[in-house]
This record gives structure tokens, C-alpha cells and sequence, in this order.
């Protein structure tokens, strides 16, 4: 019944990459490892799930640092903080997860850009980085951009920046 399945693949529905996000999908997943836990069962899929789910911001952040190099200063454009594109749900987003760990290795010239979510993000995080308004302003002075939200408007990113850029969403 859900109409991402009608007439549509399974990348209508999953967007794979850093990690999965949002309210619902993180602790329905946690909570089930703990009553399966609970009752005797060691769901090894499930577990390993779980932790690998922990592991891909901190992946996809060292990918971000290995395209952007050993200057901490270079700017870094960050696309999408939303959990979900068409949304402005940015909770338990891997997008705060990846800025923070690029935070934790001294990469503080974050530009982030989300359509939607820039006003929810700023007021659920402190994280060191600064807002634009547009795509075009985030990918301004940027020597790598990080796609993390599968943002429609993303797809056209590579006729807009000829840099380094780090598809953590595997849209392009």
C-alpha cells in the first residue's frame, strides 16, 4: 500500500549511505534488539544493524575528510540535514553526526544547505558550522561538497561544482 513501492524500485524507499535517521526508524529498531534480548533471542542481524548504522556517520565523515585533504580550514559544503529529503525532520539526523565528527577532527568551515530544514537543524544542534540560503551560496568557495540528504535539487550538482564531491546518498 505504500506508494513508494507502486510502480517504483526499492531506491524509492531507501536512501543508502550514512546512515539512517528520523524518529521512528532508530528506536522501533533499538526497541525490538531489546525485547528479542529480553526474551533469550541474540538477534545478530539485528545487533550488527544497529551498529553499523552507529559506524556510517563516522565513515562517511573520514570519506568527507579524505576528499577535502589534511587543511582544516578548507570550506566544506555540506548538502542536506534533513533525515529524509521533503521534509524538515532533522531528528537523530546523520547529518549532525557527520558535521559533529568533522567537528571532532578540527573541520569547522562547515557551509550547510538543506531546503527545508536549516531553521530545525540550527535550533535541535550546536554544531560548528554556518547556513546558506541556496545551493549556489553553500557550494561558494567550497573545495569539496558532501551530499547527505537525497535533496532533488542535488542532482544537478555536478553542472554546478567541478570540485571534489562526496555522494553519501549515491544519488549521482
Amino acid at each position: 500500500m505504500d506508494k513508494r513501492w507502486q510502480n517504483g524500485t526499492i531506491r524509492n524507499y531507501f536512501y543508502p549511505g550514512c546512515g539512517y535517521g528520523g524518529y521512528c526508524l532508530p528506536k522501533d529498531t533499538n526497541a525490538f534488539y531489546a525485547v528479542a534480548k529480553s526474551s533469550g533471542f541474540d538477534g545478530k542481524i539485528l545487533r550488527d544493524v544497529i551498529a553499523l548504522n552507529d559506524e556510517m556517520p563516522r565513515h562517511a565523515a573520514q570519506r568527507i575528510i579524505r576528499a577535502a585533504g589534511q587543511d582544516r580550514n578548507t570550506r566544506i559544503a555540506v548538502l542536506g540535514l534533513s533525515f529524509n529529503s521533503g521534509s524538515d525532520d532533522v531528528r537523530d539526523t546523520p547529518s549532525a553526526k557527520i558535521i559533529r565528527a568533522l567537528n571532532e577532527e578540527g573541520y569547522e568551515n562547515i557551509m550547510a544547505y538543506d531546503p527545508e530544514a536549516i531553521d530545525s537543524f540550527r535550533a535541535a544542534y550546536d554544531v560548528k558550522c554556518s547556513y546558506a540560503g541556496s545551493l549556489d551560496e553553500a557550494l561558494n568557495g567550497a573545495q569539496t561538497a558532501a551530499i547527505l540528504t537525497a535533496w532533488p535539487e542535488f542532482r544537478n550538482v555536478r553542472e554546478k561544482f567541478s570540485k571534489s564531491i562526496v555522494d553519501c546518498r549515491y544519488m549521482l
